[in-house]
């Protein structure tokens, strides 16, 4: 029997909500689709779209001298959300599931865990899009045991990719590729900047378009819904009335876009996206060795997903492979229902394994190989000094199932008795950049190995323990809690 799912939506009866926020001078807000109104029709507002891809990236915006943090912001749209499936429901909701782009790391999930915390709300658990979204594929046929399946999720700012294999209700997620900074929002932004550029050339308009914000706002607005239009249409109109200041006189500007200047104008978007498409392919060939199943669909989620050229990378590169859209404007929602199914016992169907997505290093000296400290196991010993520190050593490996742990050791070669400081960083998905994830200091003793332990757990709960060679335990650390 299917767990039943029923998407509670907003008070104009709409079941997909984006993440926009309206700011009025009056000190009011409107979140989703009634704040895209005032996109195109109030001077006298600030639009934020797009938030997911400030979170890491931008602290905060001001608005009539008053400073709205990323925190603040993405906690008032969860407020509304809140507060309108309270009122649905007739009943207090105070605990969440949260879902969050394939790359995101500790930095970005500080920033979503701190705006919970301002809605007074308990997370019970953070997954990202690409891992939970497959999880609606239960909900449309019945899987063979061995399957893989691939997910792309190309919502409005973000890009995620998931190949998952499903044994017995079981759905593992094999690997997982993101981008945080692409989403389908780029083909609109390229197609509005692309129509400005030759309404201005047409018309020998300089730059009146660009710096017009509201007239930008139109032409944008336009885009959104063009890239849509070309699955059925050879061309778009793109139509705007533009009033002189000055003048007081009203002029209209049309350019038309063809289907295949769309293609062309976004050629720079459509090569990274196969890039990423081809990589998760090769995976996919290399897992066939240990899956006894083949890759027997595409699951198609987000609502970049819907434009046609996706259609045509997809029939590229996986060519023959069945595309299921069933669920594409609101899979990672019904995955998100199944988890909080899972979690609670009512759906005994499906389990999700999802891959851990932090990379954990620690700076050091050097690395030994060591037979005598476990049984004559070949282990890696971990030598800090107080000297310059120049080899990283990964503790907590990026796409290892969650829950995982590891246990390493280490010593302290020092020129003098003193503090020492182990700094651990945290590797990008996409990159080579670390940052500082967290400091320990302690007073060692020369000649002393020590043992450290370090696991995440399913809900991305890092727990740090370090012994002496006398097994007392001299730290303890819940560096990153869900809650």
């Amino acid at each position: 029997m299917k767990s039943a799912i029923h998407i509670i939506p907003d008070t104009a009866n709409n079941l997909i909500i984006p993440s926009v926020i309206a700011l009025f001078s009056d000190g009011r807000y409107v979140v989703g689709n009634d704040a895209l109104y005032y996109e195109t029709n109030n001077h006298n507002s600030m639009i934020i779209k797009n938030i997911k891809r400030m979170v890491g990236f931008r602290e905060s915006y001001v608005f009539n001298d008053k400073e709205f943090t990323i925190p603040l912001l993405i906690s008032l749209i969860i407020k509304s959300v809140h507060r309108n499936a309270e009122e649905f429901l007739g009943r207090m909701i105070n605990k969440i599931l949260i879902s969050i782009p394939a790359d995101y790391g500790h930095k970005e999930t500080e920033v979503i865990k701190e705006s919970v915390k301002l809605c007074s709300l308990q997370i019970q658990r953070i997954i990202q899009e690409s891992s939970i979204a497959p999880l609606s594929y239960s909900q449309i046929q019945q899987n063979k045991n061995g399957d893989l399946i691939i997910n792309i999720d190309l919502g409005g700012g973000t890009l995620d990719l998931a190949l998952v294999s499903i044994e017995d209700g079981v759905y593992e997620i094999i690997q997982s590729l993101g981008d945080k900074n692409f989403g389908c929002v780029d083909y609109d932004y390229i197609l509005c900047d692309y129509v400005i550029n030759e309404m201005q050339n047409k018309y020998k308009m300089n730059h009146l378009l660009r710096n017009d914000s509201l007239i930008y706002s139109k032409i944008l607005y336009q885009a959104e819904r063009a890239k849509i239009m070309f699955n059925n249409m050879d061309f778009v109109n793109f139509n705007i009335d533009y009033a002189d200041n000055t003048t007081g006189n009203i002029s209209n500007y049309e350019v038309i876009i063809t289907r295949k200047m769309f293609s062309e104008i976004t050629d720079s978007l459509n090569k990274k996206i196969k890039e990423m498409m081809i990589k998760l392919k090769e995976k996919s060939t290399k897992y066939k060795k240990y899956y006894s199943g083949k890759l027997s669909c595409i699951l198609l989620t987000g609502q970049g997903t819907k434009i046609f050229l996706i259609r045509e990378i997809i029939d590229d590169v996986f060519k023959g492979v069945k595309i299921i859209d069933q669920y594409q404007e609101n899979a990672v929602v019904r995955g998100l229902a199944l988890q909080s199914g899972i979690m609670t016992g009512v759906n005994r169907e499906n389990l999700l394994l999802d891959l851990n997505n932090i990379q954990i290093e620690v700076l050091c000296r050097r690395i030994v190989n060591d037979y005598s400290l476990v049984d004559n196991i070949d282990c890696d010993l971990i030598c800090f000094s107080n000297e310059d520190s120049k080899m990283y050593y990964s503790l907590i490996e990026r796409e290892e199932t969650k829950p995982t742990k590891k246990t390493v050791f280490f010593k302290f070669e020092l020129n003098y008795d003193e503090n020492f400081e182990i700094v651990l960083y945290e590797k990008s998905l996409n990159s080579y950049k670390r940052t500082i994830f967290y400091s320990i200091s302690l007073n060692p003793w020369k000649d002393i190995i020590y043992r450290m332990n370090i696991g995440v757990d399913a809900s991305n709960n890092i727990e740090l323990h370090i012994w002496d060679d006398k097994e007392n335990q001299i730290f303890h650390k819940n560096v990153f809690i869900c809650s």
